[in-house]
């Protein structure tokens, strides 16, 4: 009498698996997050709770099926736990999306020439490049890697202190639409956007600070970073068909401008699609 039901739920799981991407979403949050000024600690925490709400629509968008989250966070922010995570817990399969997010201390050696900054995870020996830890995620082939960094980028002299980063208070601000968008138009520009391309992954470089400049960061996660979510929401709201790199345009030109406004020029941005 009890066959009905069981049948009912194995075929439930059975369609409903077979219609979901087999794609899955791989999230890697590095955060100071035990980190001595309160407003990177409460950075860090507003963050999280943003992206994994971010997560959570590109899930539902893509129907993407599931998503991998790996913390670097509290007293496991070092370099040890970073590297156990990308060489070892993290693996993808062909057509997987990574988004790495860090918001910590940056700082450039004299001999650095990439753009990408040194992550500072809590001493200058235990300092990595942001460079290797995207390569290392490279080697395994995912479709996409978005990597969001707030950190400042400027060649450190003084090794007997941690690296700059400018904290500041600013009243939250929430993202905001004109309009709210169809729901046929939001999945279409995800797919789109985040569309798989065989034999080739899609980078999108979204860093705080380009080279020998700083990065401000409020409770809120700063300028830059709710430029980012601004301008995201509105591509993936908006009827005209928006690339990666005008996206990334678009960050920065915002950013710059919300700075200047402020009187803020010590920072600028640096967001890329290759």
């Amino acid at each position: 009498m009890r066959i009905v039901p069981v049948l009912s739920c194995c075929l439930f799981f059975f369609f409903h698996s077979f219609g979901a991407e087999t794609r899955h979403i791989h999230l890697l949050k590095i955060l100071d997050s035990e980190n001595s000024d309160y407003i990177i600690r409460e950075a860090c925490q507003n963050i999280s709770v943003d992206i994994d709400k971010e997560i959570k629509l590109m899930q539902h968008f893509l129907d993407v099926y599931t998503v991998h989250e790996h913390e670097v966070v509290g007293s496991h922010f070092n370099r040890e736990e970073l590297l156990r995570k990308v060489d070892y817990e993290m693996s993808y399969l062909e057509g997987d999306i990574v988004i790495v997010v860090y918001v910590g201390h940056g700082y450039r050696s004299k001999a650095k020439d990439s753009a990408a900054p040194m992550l500072y995870l809590n001493t200058y020996e235990e300092s990595i490049d942001f460079l290797d830890i995207q390569q290392i995620i490279l080697d395994k082939r995912p479709s996409v890697l978005m990597s969001l960094v707030l950190a400042c980028n400027k060649t450190q002299t003084d090794f007997n202190r941690p690296p700059d980063i400018i904290a500041y208070n600013e009243p939250i601000r929430n993202v905001t639409l004109k309009a709210p968008a169809p729901y046929g138009l939001k999945e279409m520009k995800y797919k789109a956007l985040f569309k798989e391309t065989p034999q080739r992954t899609r980078c999108i470089d979204l860093f705080g600070a380009d080279k020998e400049y700083l990065t401000f960061i409020s409770q809120n996660g700063g300028i830059f970073y709710n430029e980012v979510f601004q301008v995201l929401h509105t591509a993936f709201s908006n009827d005209e068909y928006i690339s990666w790199e005008d996206i990334c345009s678009d960050i920065e030109a915002s950013t710059m401008a919300k700075l200047q406004q402020r009187g803020l020029d010590s920072q600028k941005p640096l967001c890329r699609y290759y």
